[in-house]
């Protein structure tokens, strides 16, 4: 909203702030921002803490809600590996804070409305060893329909690739951020 702003102190939470070495980089960052997010965000957490292993790290960004999601992270800290809570410009703005903060190979946005199936590592790790920047999956679409994505000429005039089931290569987003200008589109 326009003109909104949240006066929150930054709280910062995670195994991440309680290890003594840096880790090997992790397959897959799985990225999560959220506002408000009390009521959704347990479900997608139990699905990600089902599959997470030691090859996938979980980063929250929360925007200084003030709603019980900041004390749902507390509660997790021990299987989250980094979040943070504090006021921000936006949802493009949490995702440019939360990938920064990632390690991995890959990066994966899930809402707090979605939920983790699976995680596709014999298929990332063969993406990784041949420089493929861009790995698309299949998703559920609420257990009714399964969506594939396209790829080549239909991908340039449909919009197919779905985030819940897109990893991205970290190091591309080294060098760019997405654009906070508007609310609702990142250009």
């Amino acid at each position: 909203m326009k003109g909104f702003h949240m006066h929150t102190e930054t709280k910062i939470g995670g195994r991440r702030l309680n290890e003594t070495s840096q880790e090997n980089e992790p397959l897959v960052s799985i990225i999560t921002v959220v506002f408000r997010a009390s009521q959704d965000l347990p479900a997608l957490l139990d699905s990600v803490f089902r599959l997470k292993g030691n090859d996938v790290e979980l980063i929250v960004v929360d925007g200084g809600s003030n709603d019980g999601t900041t004390d749902l992270l507390r509660e997790h800290d021990s299987q989250i590996d980094y979040w943070i809570s504090e006021a921000d410009r936006g949802i493009y703005d949490a995702m440019n804070k939360a990938i920064r903060s990632a390690r991995g190979k890959f990066l994966l946005h899930l809402n707090a409305g979605d939920r983790l199936l699976s995680i596709p590592r014999r298929e990332l790790e063969e993406a990784a060893s041949s420089g493929v920047e861009i790995a698309a999956f299949r998703v559920s679409i609420d257990g009714r329909y399964d969506f594939r994505p396209s790829h080549g000429m239909e991908l340039r005039f449909n919009n197919t690739l779905h985030h819940q089931g897109t990893f991205f290569r970290r190091r591309r987003f080294l060098c760019m951020t997405f654009g906070t200008k508007y609310s609702r589109i990142s250009i």
